[in-house]
């Protein structure tokens, strides 16, 4: 065999391993994602106050918002359509601290932060139906 013949059967092999790989893992990357961590109330902000730069997310509507919300909160509604656009202006470095009414808007919108590549995500437990302090308004 020459060295073209030797060459052509090297990218087919390469070639097929890769379409193999892709179809074995559905197109999936097998990179591990970073966990979302949910908190009680107690460790989601005794974590919280550890780190000065994290930010805290209201996943719920502005009229849930401007009814009580945690201080220092952003509001960024997670079943409005802008939601992936505002949230990718953020930087996926930081540490992101998210809450909703129940747990489970903010578990959904972590979930997608996770896809996007959000690497320090966590969730408070039970949202703020579980929450025993003040709100702001």
């Amino acid at each position: 065999m020459n060295e073209t013949t030797l060459f052509i059967l090297f990218v087919v092999g390469i070639a097929i391993g890769g379409i193999w790989n892709f179809r074995r893992t559905g197109g999936v990357s097998m990179q591990a994602l970073p966990e979302i961590i949910t908190l009680s109330q107690k460790d989601f902000f005794d974590e919280l106050s550890k780190d000065s730069a994290a930010v805290l997310v209201d996943v719920r509507s502005i009229e849930e918002y401007q009814e009580g919300h945690l201080r220092n909160a952003v509001m960024i509604d997670f079943r409005h359509d802008d939601f992936k656009e505002k949230i990718s202006a953020y930087d996926k470095n930081e540490t992101y601290f998210l809450y909703c009414r129940s747990g489970n808007r903010s578990m959904r919108a972590a979930e997608l932060m996770q896809k996007m590549g959000f690497i320090a995500i966590y969730n408070l437990k039970g949202g703020l139906s579980v929450f025993t302090g003040e709100l702001e308004k």
